[in-house]
């Protein structure tokens, strides 16, 4: 996380404590990261009406479905922002 949005002091050691505001801009990252990861998992399963596969190859299956079936929208969408 730290190096995506380069919030770490380059002469801060591990053993250092991360101010407040590091501590929110991480959370909030994490939050946004596994929310819209986990709205994906919750539209693949609910288009199967089937919970995620433990098989990889189907898993990769209902991915390329899901990007047929709605990445179209997504991209219109933020085309539109």
């Amino acid at each position: 996380m730290e190096t995506v949005l380069q919030t770490c002091d380059p002469g801060m050691t591990r053993e250092q404590v991360y101010s407040n505001a590091q501590l929110n801009d991480a959370k909030n990252f994490i939050k946004e990261t596994t929310s819209s990861l986990l709205l994906k998992f919750a539209v693949m399963c609910w288009t199967h009406n089937q919970v995620l596969p433990d098989d990889a190859k189907i898993y990769e299956k209902w991915e390329k479905q899901f990007r047929a079936d709605f990445f179209w929208k997504i991209i219109e969408q933020k085309e539109n922002i």
